[in-house]
């Protein structure tokens, strides 16, 4: 398995990858959101990759079979971010031959690091129920926040 942060010949590897995430994360994507978020992604990828995301993917001789994003945010520093800065990780995802076989876990384990390389105050995720043990074993906790997460869709 070859490990490494993806460029830009990896964006419709990335594409496809990020779908069948959604796919598998939301039990069902319509054509019309799958033909959507394929028409956003080139240009977002292209505008966003190796800057303030960083994609880290595995590849089986080619092909990539897994992959992870991590997101930066730069804001003004605040007691819970000192640095102004944090990182979101998004689409951790292996294909279903490839999983168990510790491929999330250095994916991971490489945004963890450039985290750290970076200063980023936190990384933080939203886990699935399949994902809940990795993320403890590398000492995410959950958020007990004393705010009210609320969203207003545009």
């Amino acid at each position: 398995m070859n490990y490494a942060k993806a460029s830009e010949t990896d964006i419709p590897a990335l594409i496809d990858m990020r779908i069948a995430y959604l796919t598998e994360d939301y039990q069902t994507l319509s054509a019309e959101q799958a033909d959507a978020i394929r028409a956003q992604l080139p240009g977002y990828l292209r505008g966003h990759l190796n800057r303030d995301l960083i994609a880290y993917v595995a590849k089986h001789e080619r092909e990539i079979v897994a992959s992870a994003f991590l997101h930066i945010t730069e804001m003004p520093a605040n007691p819970a971010v000192l640095t102004g800065k944090f990182g979101v990780m998004l689409n951790v995802y292996t294909k279903p031959g490839y999983r168990r076989m510790g491929t999330a876990n250095q994916l991971l384990n490489m945004a963890i690091e450039d985290g750290r390389e970076l200063s980023l105050s936190y990384i933080s995720l939203e886990a699935t129920q399949d994902g809940l043990p990795l993320y403890r074993k590398l000492n995410f906790t959950e958020i007990n926040s004393r705010y009210t997460g609320m969203i207003l869709k545009l």
